[in-house]
């Protein structure tokens, strides 16, 4: 059994395209794809089945269907499926890591078009989980459109159901329903936990607002402690009269329960035509 990539371990560049990955499992990293290079880009490709697990002390579970250690290049996920994937520790379908002493980026990660189904992490993340700053942004480290999210959980004491990062993240045309965590039932963004790149020793994505949502949908998802949709905390706030720690566009939240603030629970934010309905 291998213990990164139960399927594919690259180190290079990686392109996949309309290949299925079912029932791979790795000792470490990746259930079924490990990426230590540079770009990847996978496309219309489902991941079935596939898990990240620890085995006495080998690994770290990280990623059950894919695990990619950021370098600085761009990753692209398009139309990808991850269907029952599991990691024992962050990023249940997709784990986006650290490598040591990475290079300053603008690199984007991009999700687009994708679908997490029944995901689960059992530290942050159930569908994704970004854990790494790094590089001084002038874009969002994550950008997600037009996917869906649901019954995805983080288990524990953990954060983000469907959706865990330390870093920048934009949402768009995207729909969660039925996720579960501690804190952020569908999207959690947290700096407590955040490592810092060697050229981004304070903040990221500087000058601007660390959570975007626009025209997403948020239905039926809990927390056990705050935000049952979405949770944002930012220990390290840009000092500028223009910057929230999140901004809610034309959304809508309904059904969504925690024990404090069952839509969102935010320091400070910036909400417009948005609607709430049987939040509790």
């Amino acid at each position: 059994m291998s213990m990164r990539g139960g399927a594919i371990a690259s180190q290079g560049q990686l392109v996949v395209a309309g290949c299925m990955f079912r029932g791979n499992i790795a000792l470490g990293q990746g259930g079924s794809i490990s990426h230590n290079g540079t770009t990847a880009t996978i496309r219309h490709s489902p991941f079935e089945d596939s898990a990240a697990i620890v085995k006495q002390s080998l690994g770290t579970g990280e990623g059950g269907g894919i695990y990619i250690e950021l370098h600085g290049d761009d990753i692209v996920l398009d139309g990808v499926v991850f269907t029952n994937c599991t990691a024992a520790s962050d990023g249940g379908a997709v784990a986006l890591g650290e490598r040591p002493d990475p290079t300053s980026s603008d690199a984007t990660i991009t999700v687009s078009g994708c679908m997490f189904s029944a995901c689960t992490a059992q530290q942050r993340g159930g569908g994704v989980a970004l854990t790494f700053s790094y590089g001084s942004f002038s874009r969002p480290a994550l950008a997600i459109s037009g996917s869906t999210f649901t019954q995805c959980s983080a288990g524990g004491s953990s954060a983000g159901g469907g959706v865990f990062s330390v870093n920048s993240v934009i949402v768009t045309d995207s729909n969660f329903s039925g996720c579960t965590a501690l804190s952020g039932g569908a999207l959690a963004y947290d700096t407590a936990t955040r490592n810092f790149g060697k050229d981004n020793p304070t903040d990221s994505f500087f000058g601007a607002d660390n959570v975007r949502v626009i025209g997403c949908g948020f239905t039926n998802n809990t927390a056990f402690y705050l935000g049952g949709a979405v949770y944002a905390s930012d220990l390290n706030p840009v000092s500028t009269s223009m910057h929230y720690d999140l901004v809610v566009r034309s959304s809508i939240f309904e059904g969504n329960v925690a024990a404090g603030g069952g839509g969102i629970a935010i320091a400070t934010a910036s909400i417009n035509g948005t609607a709430f309905i049987a939040q509790s």
